[in-house]
C-alpha cells in the first residue's frame, strides 16, 4: 500500500495581547482636575480623613507614574444625605455603601462610568467617548485597611483600599483590565499589572503604577505611536516575505526603534522588512521624545506572534519523508506523520487522500489517523 498524498495550508493568526486594554471612554483632559466626593457614610474601620488620604494617593499614584495623561484632582467634601451608588449626576463621587446591592459578594470595588455621547478619538479601528462622571462603590461586606498599617504587618484578612482605589482610577482614564477572570493570564506583564482584575488581601502591589499599565495610558492621552501592516502588505506568507508597515502618532516621535522579531531592527519610521526565515514573529515599534508635559518618555508598542512565515512542508529532523504507515488490524493501517511542526502555526488543516487508481475513494482529517482501506488492493 503507498499514501499519496498528505496537504498542508498556512492559516490563522493569533491575536495580539497586551498588558492593558482599554474601556473606550476617556476623560477629556480640559476637565481635569477632576473634582471627586465622599458618600455620607463611613467605613466601619476607615474615617472620613483616613479615606480622603487613600482616595488622593491612589489618584497621586497615576499623576506620578503617568504625568503624560496630565491627571490633576481635587477634593470638594462630603455628599451630605448621599449614602453611594451608581447615579448619573456629574459628580465623582466614591462611597462605602452598596446601598442597592449591585456589588455581589466577590466584588471588591466598581467604577460605573458614564459617558456624555461625545466622540473624542479613534485608535486601531475603535471609536472612544468621552466620560463626565465615573463613580467608585466599595463593597460595604469587603473590611478594608490603609496601606501604610498593611505595610506594618497588622493585616490578617482585609483589603488595601488605595489598592483598589488605584485600580479603579486606572478605569476613570479609561484603562480596561489586563486580563478577565477567565483568561489563563500566563504572562506575568498581565497578572501583576495595575488593571489585573483581582487583588488578594493584605496586597499593596496594584498601587504601583506597571510599565505596561503606562503604555495604556499613553496610548490615550499621548504620545503614543501604533502601527499596523500595510493594506497591501499580507503578514503571513511564504519565504521570503515582506511586510510593510503604516505608523500612526499622536504625537512626532524624536526616535524610532523596531524589532521585527527576526532579529533584524529599523530606525526609519514606516519601514519595510523582508522576512528570509519561516517562523511566527512578535514585532515591537519603540518610540521616544521629550516635551514640556511628559519631560523625557518612552513607550513601546508590541504585537505578539504579528507576522507568520511559512515554507514549503518538510519531514522532521531524522525522518526521511513526511509520513509512514504501520499495519493495525485487518485492512485498517496506522498513519505516522512525520512533517516538521517546530514552526508553530504554520499548518492548521492536515488531509489524507485514498486513491485506488486514479478514483478518489476516501478523505480523513486528523493529524495521524488510523484508515481501514475497506478491502484489499494498491492504494
Amino acid at each position: 500500500m503507498s499514501i499519496l498524498t498528505l496537504m498542508t495550508l498556512t492559516g490563522g493568526l493569533s491575536s495580539p495581547a497586551f498588558a492593558w486594554s482599554h474601556t473606550y471612554k476617556v476623560w477629556d483632559t480640559d476637565n481635569f482636575p477632576v473634582e471627586w466626593w465622599l458618600a455620607d457614610r463611613e467605613d466601619d474601620n476607615i474615617s472620613f480623613a483616613e479615606a480622603e488620604g487613600a482616595i488622593t494617593t491612589a489618584l497621586d499614584n497615576w499623576v506620578e507614574g503617568a504625568p503624560c495623561a496630565t491627571l490633576s484632582h481635587e477634593f470638594q467634601g462630603i455628599r451630605k444625605e448621599h449614602s453611594g451608588g451608581f447615579i448619573a449626576d456629574s459628580a465623582h463621587t466614591y462611597s462605602f455603601e452598596d446601598a442597592l446591592d449591585e456589588l455581589d459578594g466577590g466584588t471588591l470595588a466598581a467604577n460605573v462610568c458614564f459617558e456624555a455621547g461625545e466622540f473624542a478619538f479613534s485608535l486601531d479601528g475603535e471609536n472612544y467617548y468621552y466620560s463626565y462622571d465615573c463613580d467608585v462603590v466599595y463593597n460595604d461586606t469587603t473590611p478594608w485597611m490603609l496601606a501604610e498599617d498593611i505595610d506594618a504587618g497588622l493585616c490578617s484578612n482585609e483589603y488595601s483600599l488605595e489598592s483598589v482605589t488605584t485600580h479603579e482610577t486606572g478605569h476613570l482614564l479609561g484603562m480596561g483590565h489586563s486580563c478577565e477572570e477567565e483568561d489563563a493570564c500566563d504572562d506575568p506583564d498581565l497578572r501583576y499589572a495595575t488593571m489585573y482584575w483581582s487583588t488578594g488581601p493584605c496586597d499593596n502591589y496594584q498601587n504601583e503604577i506597571k510599565d505596561d499599565d503606562v503604555e495604556g495610558v499613553y496610548a490615550l492621552y499621548g504620545p503614543y505611536c501604533s502601527f499596523e501592516a500595510n493594506e497591501n502588505s499580507d503578514r503571513y506568507g511564504g519565504t521570503p516575505h515582506e511586510v510593510c508597515f503604516d505608523v500612526e502618532c499622536n504625537e512626532p516621535p524624536e526616535n524610532v526603534i523596531w524589532n521585527f522579531g527576526d532579529g533584524n531592527t529599523s530606525d526609519e519610521l514606516e519601514p519595510c522588512h523582508t522576512y528570509t526565515d519561516k517562523g511566527q514573529f512578535s514585532v515591537s515599534l519603540t518610540t521616544s521624545g521629550s516635551g514640556e508635559t511628559c519631560g523625557d518618555w518612552e513607550n513601546t508598542r508590541r504585537e505578539r506572534a504579528y507576522v507568520l512565515v511559512c515554507g514549503e512542508p518538510q519531514h522532521a529532523e531524522g525522518f526521511d519523508g513526511l509520513f509512514t504507515f504501520s499495519h493495525y488490524d485487518g485492512t485498517t493501517y496506522q498513519m505516522i506523520n512525520q512533517t516538521d511542526t517546530t514552526v508553530y502555526g504554520c499548518i492548521d488543516q492536515i488531509q489524507w487522500d485514498v486513491f485506488k487508481g486514479d478514483e478518489l475513494v476516501q478523505s480523513v482529517s486528523a493529524w495521524s489517523p488510523k484508515i481501514d482501506f475497506g478491502s484489499e488492493g494498491t492504494y
